[in-house]
């Protein structure tokens, strides 16, 4: 089971937040994508894929954030 940090408040500091944010997406992918590859079914597997593919788009977004 992956490791979730459970702090329920943001920082005051917006890099880390936006870093916080950055390890998330990256968790979320990581998992979406195990999901999608041990998925059979075809519906099961577009999906997947789906929100695999809206996650690298938040990832991208956050990215950019933190380098600006």
């Amino acid at each position: 089971k992956p490791e979730i940090n459970t702090l329920d408040t943001c920082q005051a500091d917006d890099l880390a937040n936006l870093k916080e944010s950055h390890l998330r997406e990256e968790r979320a992918i990581k998992n979406y994508g195990t999901f999608l590859s041990e998925a059979e079914e075809p519906r099961v597997r577009e999906i997947f894929s789906a929100i695999v593919a809206v996650e690298s788009d938040h990832l991208s977004l956050s990215e950019e954030r933190i380098t600006d």
